[in-house]
């Protein structure tokens, strides 16, 4: 009975059985079609010609530098991603000089204007420009700021109270270990955070803007099946930098 397969959202409709079947019929029709659209820019996605060397080399550093400086570095990561996604996405036929946008005053020379522009457009998940910016705020006290206490206290309270704790969120028991995080201290759950923060940032500065203007749905395209090469590539930056600091944090 074509009852037995309608949606539970259609099924509970006040609707005549042929209604529903015709509602159930258009859905599945556009669920295909937008499969379809999916699959074609996961295959184009997968033609770009990233390099994932810069993220290797970011998440060097935030297992090895000092907790103030790797929130000045990442920061200039995200900025640097930011740009070159701008430098791809945006076309060549903007009036004047195209390279006026983010050169001196233009509306795209700086950090927190980018993420703005990119948070207006659509271009990057709105939650993860929103830490980017709270980032870029941390990284601003940082430089302002002489007294090492001061900072120190700063740092703690921005981990503590402003950062999303995406390690509550990556102990599958299966990639990472389970609880991997609660033997860890403040400072090393903050370099988990950046690691995962910069790499889904590289991922969505190379994808999510094509996604957008495919108007397709973002988590459907670039987190469900089948999934980019690059997001596996990134994953496996992002777990094996992970591992890692969990083994460094034991010692």
């Amino acid at each position: 009975m074509m009852k037995e397969k309608w949606d539970p959202d259609i099924a509970a409709m006040k609707l005549k059985a042929v209604e529903k079947n015709g509602m159930q019929v258009f859905r599945n029709y556009s669920r295909a079609f937008d499969q379809k659209r999916r699959q074609a820019l996961v295959a184009e996605l997968d033609r770009l010609p990233f390099q994932i060397g810069a993220l290797t080399r970011v998440n060097e550093l935030i297992l090895s530098e000092d907790p103030r400086m790797v929130t000045v570095v990442v920061c200039a990561f995200i900025d640097d991603q930011l740009l070159e996604m701008f430098k791809r996405e945006l076309p060549e036929s903007v009036p004047g000089k195209r390279a006026d946008l983010w050169s001196g005053f233009g509306p795209l020379s700086r950090l927190s204007s980018r993420i703005q522009i990119a948070h207006a457009l659509g271009w990057v998940s709105q939650d993860l420009l929103v830490e980017a910016n709270e980032l870029r705020g941390m990284r601003n006290d940082i430089s302002h700021r002489w007294d090492i206490s001061e900072l120190r206290r700063a740092l703690d309270d921005f981990i503590g109270k402003k950062m999303s704790p995406v390690e509550e969120h990556l102990d599958n028991g299966i990639t990472l270990p389970k609880n991997f995080y609660k033997s860890m201290n403040a400072f090393d759950r903050f370099r988990v955070r950046l690691i995962w923060v910069a790499g889904r940032l590289f991922y969505e500065c190379w994808a999510h803007p094509k996604v957008t203007k495919a108007q397709l749905k973002v988590d459907e395209t670039l987190y469900g099946s089948p999934q980019p090469k690059l997001m596996n590539s990134v994953a496996a930056s992002c777990v094996g930098a992970t591992i890692r600091l969990i083994k460094q944090s034991k010692h």
